[in-house]
């Protein structure tokens, strides 16, 4: 692969607030960018600095339009564009993802379009064959395990937060 297509970029967080929807779940604040997690099982609230912050009336197409051009630019030039988004059990992260409006959606119809149209100008000037190929990965954190959804098999990854940072087992 051409080393000019690979721009390696640092990893974003992007924290979109939603409010508890249920008690004894994680209540999550910001001020400014630090997030703080109060979690009721927690002996003290986490917190960590995030790159932005939505707030809980940000809507997901706020999230949609922000984040998913920087996404798709590294897709289309040749780097993979990871999402990973979490929350409770029926938070918004299902909608936000899988709805036909969701950033799943749009995200493999706005690169399908754009690759198609690559193609179409590379004809169109008389060079010659133009060939793209498209992989789509799908996972699932549930609790500390990571779920391929796109296999038949249920074969999970373990994440364990550690001193020195989530670590992938």
């Amino acid at each position: 692969m051409d080393e000019g297509l690979i721009k390696p970029q640092r990893v974003r967080t992007i924290v979109k607030i939603q409010q508890p929807s249920s008690p004894g779940e994680a209540d999550v604040s910001a001020q400014g960018n630090f997030v703080e997690v109060a979690d009721p099982r927690a002996l003290r609230p986490k917190q960590f600095k995030a790159d932005f912050v939505y707030r809980a009336t940000s809507s997901p197409e706020d999230l949609i339009l922000c984040e998913l051009p920087p996404l798709l630019e590294c897709v289309l030039s040749g780097t993979d564009g990871i999402l990973l988004v979490s929350g409770p059990s029926g938070g918004e992260q299902a909608s936000l993802l899988y709805s036909p409006s969701g950033i799943f959606y749009r995200a493999l119809g706005q690169i399908s379009a754009e690759l198609q149209a690559r193609q179409n100008r590379h004809r169109s000037s008389g060079s010659g064959g133009y060939t793209y190929q498209q992989r789509v990965q799908v996972y699932q954190l549930v609790g500390n395990h990571v779920v391929d959804l796109l296999t038949d098999r249920r074969e999970t990854t373990r994440l364990v937060d550690t001193v020195a940072g989530v670590v992938i087992e």
